[in-house]
């Protein structure tokens, strides 16, 4: 491992070299931890780094903070300190720590430790990792617990048999690394989360911290292999008792998303996952929704979101018409997030819906007029109620006739005047 991670440049060795000697002078030992060893093992890319330090960790993320003119933001709750650097690379820097779990599913304990301490807290073998950054031993592996072999053999291990009922969200993790790495769970370790499965242990868990793990499986770029696994294992009924999941109208789902043009999405990002949570929760009642958005302290968004799923079909069958203007199409979907309006775009099967659709996403979404209310001023139209009729008529006119001058709404709110004084 010493002569893999030396001879082969990767767009880390620069700033892991650069860590190491921050740290010798300093008198610590430090290490590159967990995901980011198994990721360079795996030759994946990864913009987070973990480094765990034998010693001072916060003094040393100051130092690197200083020395590296990153962003720097302290954990005290558990000891660490996340950099964020000017390339957009994140690195996690934490002192070797030992947790303890006071009850299945509550958030550990964290206490001083060794690196081997460190290591054995983890959560699987292919992630107990190490791989020294100090210049006398720099790139020598530390693997206690088998994971490099693992790495090898394709084997998703826990490291004891208390994993998954200390942690539960770990049951969440092993899914997305199974589909993701393309892995197996062991044998033992797939047992031992069936087990923890039929004795209900994700139910200790706060539901808000659960349901976070469980959003990281749907930004996977394929969250399907997750999705149909934990079904299988009667994993999903945390989200919805009885949930059931069409596994047909999910892979076409996925594939409409992921053959979507690029010039129909929006320039902003967009929470993906949003979109397969909604798939999932089309058919839930107003009930039912409003139970998930309480007991897994949904944001705003996420609730209009569900709320416009259940209307999907009023949706489409009102943009489906025929001869449906721009601006009706306008009207329908302007106060809609956008993950909203895709997922209608993605659940619409006619081409003269799914056009319109992106006609407002690329074109009228964002529009606005080139007049304002002092030109309507100038006009004699007094500010208040009316003034906010013309504009907005004025808005579903320019949308309509394409007006591109200015001149072209001046004219059109003289006859708009004209009309109403009439």
């Amino acid at each position: 491992m010493r002569k893999f991670f030396l001879q082969r440049k990767t767009n880390i060795s620069g700033l892991a070299r650069r860590i190491g000697r921050v740290a010798d002078a300093q008198g610590i030992k430090v290490y590159l931890v967990g995901g980011s060893v198994r990721d360079l093992i795996l030759r994946r890319k990864n913009l987070d780094l973990d480094i765990v330090a034998e010693g001072d960790g916060a003094r040393l993320a100051k130092i690197l903070a200083e020395q590296l003119s990153a962003r720097l933001t302290f954990h005290a709750r558990f000891g660490t300190a996340t950099l964020i650097l000017p390339a957009g690379l994140r690195l996690d820097v934490a002192t070797a720590r030992r947790e303890e779990y006071p009850c299945p599913g509550a958030l550990p304990v964290v206490k001083p430790g060794t690196l081997r301490d460190d290591l054995l807290r983890r959560d699987f073998t292919i992630n107990a990792l190490a791989i020294s950054l100090n210049k006398d031993t720099y790139g020598q592996l530390v693997d206690v617990c088998g994971g490099s072999e693992d790495l090898k053999q394709g084997n998703l291990r826990v490291l004891h048999d208390r994993s998954f009922r200390d942690d539960p969200t770990r049951i969440l993790r092993a899914v997305r690394f199974e589909a993701r790495f393309r892995f197996r769970l062991e044998r033992h370790t797939l047992q031992l989360m069936k087990t923890a499965i039929s004795q209900r242990m994700p139910d200790v868990v706060k539901p808000p911290r659960y349901f976070q793990e469980f959003k990281k499986i749907l930004e996977e770029e394929d969250p399907r292999p997750c999705l149909k696994r934990l079904r299988h294992l009667k994993a999903l009924e945390f989200l919805r008792p009885g949930l059931i999941l069409d596994g047909q109208a999910l892979s076409l789902f996925h594939r409409r998303w992921r053959s979507l043009p690029k010039r129909a999405r929006p320039e902003r990002n967009i929470e993906g996952w949003l979109l397969y949570f909604l798939k999932l929760l089309q058919s839930a009642d107003e009930g039912e929704t409003a139970k998930i958005v309480t007991r897994f302290h949904l944001n705003r968004k996420v609730q209009i979101c569900l709320g416009q799923a259940r209307q999907t079909g009023v949706f489409l069958n009102a943009l489906g018409k025929i001869g449906l203007t721009r601006s009706a199409v306008y009207q329908l979907l302007k106060e809609m997030p956008e993950e909203a309006v895709l997922f209608l775009r993605l659940c619409a099967s006619n081409t003269r819906t799914r056009q319109r659709i992106d006609g407002f996403l690329l074109e009228d979404r964002g529009i606005k007029l080139r007049i304002g209310g002092d030109d309507l001023k100038k006009l004699g139209v007094k500010a208040g109620p009316q003034m906010g009729k013309i504009m907005n008529a004025l808005l579903y006119q320019r949308i309509d006739q394409g007006f591109r001058t200015k001149r072209e709404e001046l004219n059109c709110a003289k006859q708009l005047i004209l009309h109403q004084e009439a």
